[in-house]
């Protein structure tokens, strides 16, 4: 039991959830509101996902159903970790499903007080995560003890700043002069074929930001140079915690040139 229902109750500020020691003590996803800030939160707690080979009773498949209904209808998923133990097969099908469904995610390491630490325990903790879950580079990672509340206003202060800044709409033209100067800063290699040449990005939608990149030719962006533009995107709007999604699109040698 990673401690999200402990988690929820020190954000509510009451023992609204059953807590327990015992995997799996919740088996529904339990909605509670509140309001921080002036602004309304929804919290949901999810029974946590069971092994296929395990999901057998009905009351196990619905459960694994709700959880990833949960998953789905959030802005922001805070995906928890029991930092006593290993991760789980469970964690990485949560994680995956969130990031392939656009969330913004946040990792919070509960049960941080639990762990015998030195000057070095949260780089190390940090850099596990990182090699478990590379697909949620972009997450922040939170250390927290729900237990003894340690650090737990960080949580919904998190929440907020994820949710946000990933739906934030920006204008063309502020885009455009970001393409120009992440171009500048490192032009594109030739590859077999040639080399690419960027003409306008435009955004398409938000919460995930997605955005649209007009090209000579798709093909010529290599998948590295890709992830260098996302990461300029992300470090320039400050995306934190929220995938981005880079659409790239042949253009005509008319179109206007931006590098």
């Amino acid at each position: 039991n990673v401690g999200k229902s402990s988690i929820v109750n020190a954000l509510l500020g009451d023992e609204r959830m059953i807590v327990s020691d015992v995997p799996g003590t919740t088996r529904d996803a339990v909605d509670s509101r509140l309001r921080w800030h002036g602004q309304e939160v929804l919290l949901i707690d999810t029974a946590g996902l069971r092994r296929k080979t395990k999901v057998k009773r009905r009351l196990e498949v619905y459960s694994n159903l709700r959880s990833l209904s949960a998953i789905d209808n959030a802005n922001v998923v805070l995906m928890t970790l029991d930092a006593s133990r290993s991760f789980a097969e469970q964690d990485l099908r949560i994680a995956k499903h969130a990031h392939e469904e656009g969330k913004g995610v946040i990792i919070v390491v509960n049960k941080w007080d639990l762990v015998e630490k030195d000057n070095s325990s949260t780089g190390e903790y940090v850099l596990r995560v990182r090699e478990a879950l590379p697909f949620l580079g972009y997450a922040p990672i939170l250390f927290i003890s729900a237990l003894t509340h340690q650090r737990i206003h960080t949580v919904l202060e998190t929440a907020f700043r994820v949710y946000e800044k990933r739906g934030q709409k920006l204008s063309t033209s502020m885009l455009n002069d970001f393409l120009e100067t992440a171009v500048a800063r490192r032009p594109p290699r030739h590859t077999r074929g040639g080399t690419a040449r960027f003409y306008y990005v435009t955004q398409t939608g938000s919460a995930p930001p997605s955005f649209a990149l007009f090209v000579n030719n798709p093909e010529w962006v290599h998948e590295s140079y890709r992830r260098y533009l996302i990461n300029q995107f992300r470090k320039n709007f400050d995306f934190e915690g929220s995938t981005v999604r880079l659409n790239l699109r042949a253009r005509t040698r008319r179109e206007r040139k931006v590098s």
